[in-house]
């Protein structure tokens, strides 16, 4: 499946909004995770799975195979990507899939944005090397 071409042109970040990131975002990642336990405390409180790894491990796959069965509609001509309905439910599955994945850093007392820096360097240097590999093989 292709973006059909309404992929957004997104320039990089300039120095000064990087800098605003990094000084931001782990606070911005935290509280998000925070908000999103305290309202599994509230909805759920009386139930163990507020706190439960299983449970939230199970519910995020669950949201991601609901975001995944409209990409497959859309894929298979059901549905239209350009259509507003569709982009809506896209976002908010993919709300839900964040939620969940919100809980799981809040219950491993993560900081997602400082997981993602870490992960986003390994990517940068393994991927990159992969494409001067494959480019150099293509001549």
């Amino acid at each position: 499946m292709t973006n059909n071409g309404n992929a957004p042109n997104i320039p990089p970040l300039t120095r000064e909004q990087q800098q605003y990131l990094d000084q931001h975002g782990p606070l911005v990642f935290a509280y998000l995770a925070q908000q999103c336990i305290a309202d599994s405390e509230a909805w759920f409180g009386d139930s163990p799975i507020v706190f439960s790894l299983v449970h939230h491990a199970l519910a995020i796959c669950g949201e991601t195979g609901e975001f995944a069965n409209l990409v497959k509609k859309i894929d298979r001509g059901s549905l239209k990507y350009e259509d507003a309905k569709t982009r809506f439910d896209l976002v908010m599955e993919n709300a839900d899939v964040t939620t969940y994945l919100f809980n799981i850093l809040g219950i491993l007392n993560a900081n997602g944005y400082k997981a993602y820096q870490r992960k986003r360097a390994i990517n940068i240097e393994r991927f990159t090397k992969q494409r001067q590999e494959r480019e150099a093989s293509h001549g």
